[in-house]
């Protein structure tokens, strides 16, 4: 039998730190070999932690040394909630984490033993003068080990948190992940967050209402993986001074500003998509032809989220390009071909199908974002197509995929064609 008394310390401790660590829910990235669409949602997974919380829980049991371990990893996930949510057991977790870590670092125990817990990944609703109060003592505090840190927020406080976090950046040392909302009043936000987190290699800076561009701004942080802003409000030339050379994800939405050309809005991917491996349109404010040399602007992407509706392929695709994973948000197909030069519009079938014969030969799924019943739904929405022409437009779509070799399916995984044989 072996002797596990002769285990090294360290060794134990890495044991331990493997029952109760996360490979991905406390990640700051993505795989980027995997199904980004089906496995996005594994990260911080709250289901997961949760479940890693009982065996930490269940480790400090057995004995004082597994428990004083243990208890240097309690308070990894801290979410503090919206007002609506705050009756919560979650929430009220937060708030006994960062009250315990805040009193330990200003009054620590006279007799030595500190409160030694620290948090890895925080989240912030912050949407009263007394949530700013929480806010503080969490940047203050609470931050040194954080690797993930989200921060949401009511238009008012927006510039005091974005200043905030640029003058206490000392204060979160080990960010990786940083989701922050857009300020209204700072002069230059890509760049001061650009010096105060240099090491970031998730970024995501979004608001409803457009990014107003500031005169030379821009970002430089080389290890930079993924990000996510509207990047459809800088003109083409101001990328020249943007350093991203590891971007490999870009969740953007395109056409908000309707006084620019489509070539203009699609101008920012032209400059970012050298190396991308997946892009999100997650919002299309008007229908854009996207021209075929798209394909050589973005010659690594492997999965292509958008609207393929309204994100129109002009022609087809280069046979050698490696796309292989194609999600549609199907959400415009209830407005039928808007590229339709018809005048009065005539209904026809949804500029997808179109889409679907552009796409590079070397495409291996296409999902439809919703279920098949929630998607003849929408196309039959203020009666834009009967019942009939909704079932077409699917066996069209199928038979599309079928001669092309493409699994077509919803966002439950249902082939199209286990759908339609019900």
């Amino acid at each position: 039998m072996f002797d596990y008394t002769g285990v090294a310390v360290e060794v134990w401790e890495k044991i331990l730190l493997e029952v109760i660590d996360l490979p991905y829910v406390l990640d700051t990235l993505t795989d980027r070999e995997t199904d980004h669409w089906r496995h996005s949602s594994l990260y911080h997974d709250l289901k997961v932690y949760t479940e890693s919380e009982h065996q930490r829980r269940t480790l400090r049991l057995v004995c004082r040394s597994w428990r004083d371990f243990a208890d240097e990893y309690q308070y990894r996930w801290i979410t503090y909630h919206l007002p609506e949510s705050r009756n919560t057991w979650e929430h009220k977790y937060a708030l006994e984490a960062i009250r315990l870590i805040t009193d330990d670092a200003v009054n620590p125990n006279p007799q030595g033993t500190r409160f030694k817990s620290r948090p890895r990944r925080i989240l912030l609703h912050i949407t009263t003068d007394a949530d700013m109060v929480v806010f503080r003592n969490t940047i203050d505090y609470c931050c040194p080990k954080v690797t993930t840190l989200f921060v949401k927020c009511v238009d008012r406080y927006r510039d005091q948190i974005f200043e905030y976090m640029i003058e206490h950046s000392s204060k979160l040392p080990m960010v990786r992940c940083l989701n922050i909302p857009t300020p209204q009043g700072h002069p230059g936000p890509l760049r001061a967050v650009s010096a105060a987190f240099p090491a970031l290699t998730t970024f995501e800076m979004k608001k409803d209402s457009p990014y107003m561009l500031k005169e030379g701004d821009h970002l430089v942080l080389r290890d930079l993986e993924m990000l996510g802003t509207d990047i459809s409000a800088f003109p083409g030339d101001s990328f020249r001074k943007w350093d991203l050379p590891g971007i490999i994800q870009l969740n953007t939405p395109v056409g908000r500003y309707p006084h620019q050309p489509p070539h203009i809005t699609l101008e920012p991917i032209k400059s970012l998509g050298a190396n991308l491996r997946l892009l999100n349109i997650w919002k299309a404010y008007a229908p854009i032809r996207l021209p075929v040399e798209f394909w050589t602007w973005c010659p690594c992407l492997v999965e292509f989220l958008s609207f393929f509706s309204w994100i129109f392929l002009d022609s087809p695709a280069p046979t050698g390009h490696p796309l292989k994973r194609v999600v549609h948000w199907g959400y415009n197909d209830d407005v039928g071909n808007p590229l339709a030069t018809e005048t009065p519009r005539v209904v026809r079938n949804p500029a997808v199908l179109h889409s679907l014969e552009c796409l590079p030969p070397g495409v291996t799924h296409f999902v439809v974002a919703q279920t098949w019943t929630a998607y003849m739904n929408l196309l039959a929405r203020q009666s834009l197509y009967s019942r009939s022409q909704c079932e077409n437009i699917l066996l069209v779509m199928n038979e599309i995929c079928a001669k092309r070799s493409i699994r077509v399916e919803d966002q439950d995984r249902v082939a199209l064609g286990e759908f339609l044989a019900k």
